[in-house]
């Protein structure tokens, strides 16, 4: 079971396939007055039956730039997660959203540390409520999902074969039995076949 979340202890315990994404960047750039930029790129959209937004770290060079989630059916903060904002307590902050500001921190920073469950389709950005240009200076986030389909078992290995047919030699026969059907079957269309 996952010591990180309850929604992954769910996946889990249903047996679903999950995924985990962790992307840090610590190249500035730009996000355009008035503007906004998406992440990790250009109309990239994450898309999982059921996911959560574990953690998001966005720095910044000014108040007015903030993060904005969207996902569906209609949820979309806008433009109201600015540092500004969250910062005068006009935006909710339920999960709680932190922020760090000069002199605490040597940029404007917001922090997402409590997850957000979301389904389907999510998108982060970034954007700038300014009338100028400014600088996302780095960020980071963590993002889990499953499409909740059936975890494959796990295929045994031959090391594994190897361990347990001497860890339990009174199985030894009928493995041999049973991997030798096997591999006549992969054999047989090559013209190959095992002489008894």
């Amino acid at each position: 079971m996952s010591a990180q979340l309850p929604i992954i202890d769910r996946w889990e315990a249903n047996g679903w396939e999950w995924q985990h994404v962790f992307y840090p960047t610590q190249s500035p750039f730009v996000i355009p007055a008035g503007g906004e930029v998406q992440i990790p790129s250009e109309r990239f959209i994450f898309n999982y039956k059921e996911g959560v937004l574990i953690i998001e770290n966005v720095v910044f060079d000014s108040p007015y730039c903030g993060i904005r989630l969207i996902w569906a059916p209609s949820f979309d903060t806008a433009d109201k997660f600015t540092v500004a904002n969250l910062t005068a307590g006009i935006a909710p902050t339920d999960p709680i959203i932190y922020t760090m500001l000069p002199p605490d921190s040597p940029y404007y920073v917001i922090r997402v540390p409590s997850p957000w469950k979301w389904e389907q389709t999510m998108q982060l950005r970034l954007i700038n409520t300014d009338i100028e240009d400014h600088y996302c200076i780095a960020y980071a986030y963590i993002v889990a999902g499953t499409n909740k389909k059936p975890r494959e078992p796990e295929r045994l290995t031959a090391e594994k074969l190897m361990l347990y047919s001497q860890l339990y030699p009174e199985i030894v026969p009928d493995l041999k039995k049973k991997m030798r059907a096997t591999a006549e079957g992969e054999l047989e269309p090559l013209g190959l076949s095992i002489k008894t």
